[in-house]
């Protein structure tokens, strides 16, 4: 029996770009809207399920093309993973989702 991983880049006109807000821009700040960011139902919509219990690896840095990892749980109760790259002051990409075998 062969599984098939599904690879989904989401692109930034469906849900893949997000601004954090000006008022507190650290590392923190972008794990956590990174977090919610995932758990949105645009993002469950792109890859056709719902995410849940979102974490994400805290950037080392908020210096644009800082990448880090996340994970979520669908609603099918798989875990799937996520890159994330600050790609410009106060904001964020999501560019791919993985779902694990």
């Amino acid at each position: 029996m062969t599984t098939r991983v599904r690879h989904v880049a989401v692109a930034a006109g469906i849900a893949g770009v997000l601004f954090v807000s000006a008022c507190s821009n650290d590392t923190e700040t972008y794990k956590v809207k990174t977090e919610k960011f995932i758990e949105d139902a645009e993002m469950g919509e792109a890859n056709d399920t719902s995410f849940s219990d979102a974490t994400c690896d805290e950037p080392e840095s908020i210096d644009v093309g800082t990448t880090y990892t996340c994970t979520a749980v669908a609603e099918d109760g798989s875990t799937w993973d996520f890159d994330a790259e600050i790609d410009g002051e106060n904001s964020f990409v999501v560019t791919d989702g993985t779902k694990r075998e």
